[in-house]
């Protein structure tokens, strides 16, 4: 929802700025001209409508600083060879796919458009590797070839399961996620905190919403009413367009204990801000608030009228009564 969008546009502005792109991705550029490489390699993970990489170019990141001159071994300088970052784009939605695809400015060139889960696409992008190295004979890693794998918000609604036999469970996600990053590339998973306004919301409407509750009952009592679909809250995407499905919010805790679980070595970072949402906005606030929920089924009017979802979002208003303020809180993990 163009909306929901618009509402959680700082957010990403926030993501990226309290992260030092600059660094990490001048690091990755640097080793892959080292190798002789034009490109840098991206995997953006449930992708969805584009928010995080159009914030990235917006942010200036990626522009980059004059480059120190190579030396060959008669030590000459040798001129840098330019390098662009191809990204592929992977979400099961095509919908997603196709606005994300249309945000992408340079430096960050199109590359494939993947429609599927990331455990279905690594599962294949592994396979069809082996067999190439079967046919050429070489035994080797089956680790992917991504130089950059980034899953913003993904996360949120993948469930989370600790077996990796499980193909839709948080341990399978992230398996997934590290077998297509090459041995040495860089990995970075965004997923708020228990304690953020994502995932207390969610639990909260889910309560006062879902299945089994009031609202549930009177919804099954007129058929005309939508059915709460809890079809993804992932920021970026929302309503019952989202890419991703489920009743239970996996939040950051969750995506640490799998990692550590597996012995994964990651690095967690908590950074906070502010959402805020203009008060007299009402379009805006009801699309905001149905994005973090995951379900379009339900007013703005309703959930104010509802006595603990009014009385959260009371305590969330501005002493003056302007804006609304959500305070956030993201973990920042890479591998």
């Amino acid at each position: 929802h163009p909306e929901y969008v618009a509402a959680t546009a700082d957010d990403y502005a926030h993501l990226v700025r309290s992260h030092d792109w600059r660094l990490t991705l001048g690091a990755v550029k640097e080793e892959a001209r080292r190798r002789g490489r034009l490109e840098v390699s991206v995997l953006d993970v449930g992708c969805g409508a584009g928010a995080f990489t159009a914030a990235l170019a917006a942010s200036g990141a990626l522009l980059p600083h004059e480059p120190a001159l190579l030396h060959d071994d008669n030590d000459e300088a040798v001129p840098p060879v330019p390098c662009s970052f191809r990204v592929d784009l992977l979400d099961p939605s095509p919908r997603a796919l196709r606005a994300a695809a249309a945000s992408l400015v340079p430096p960050l060139a199109l590359g494939e458009l993947r429609c599927a889960s990331v455990q279905d696409f690594a599962r294949a992008a592994l396979t069809s590797t082996n067999d190439v190295k079967a046919d050429a004979g070489s035994v080797g890693s089956s680790r992917g070839t991504y130089d950059v794998v980034w899953a913003v918000h993904t996360p949120s609604h993948v469930p989370c399961g600790v077996s990796a036999g499980n193909a839709s469970s948080l341990a399978s996600f992230l398996k997934s996620l590290r077998d297509l990053l090459r041995p040495g590339g860089f990995g970075f998973i965004a997923a708020p905190t228990n304690d953020s306004h994502y995932a207390r919301f969610h639990a909260l409407y889910r309560r006062e919403f879902g299945p089994g509750s009031g609202f549930d009952a009177a919804r099954i009592g007129d058929p005309s009413r939508p059915k709460p679909g809890f079809n993804g809250g992932d920021p970026g995407r929302g309503g019952a367009n989202a890419s991703f499905g489920g009743d239970q919010y996996t939040a950051s805790e969750h995506v640490a204990a799998a990692l550590a679980a597996r012995g994964v070595a990651f690095n967690r970072v908590d950074v906070s801000h502010v959402t805020r949402v203009n008060a007299g906005d009402g379009a805006r606030l009801e699309a905001y608030l149905r994005g973090c929920a995951g379900d379009d089924a339900v007013s703005l009017d309703t959930m104010l009228a509802n006595p603990r979802i009014g009385a959260y979002l009371a305590s969330c208003r501005s002493a003056d009564g302007s804006h609304y303020a959500f305070p956030q809180k993201t973990a920042h993990i890479t591998l």
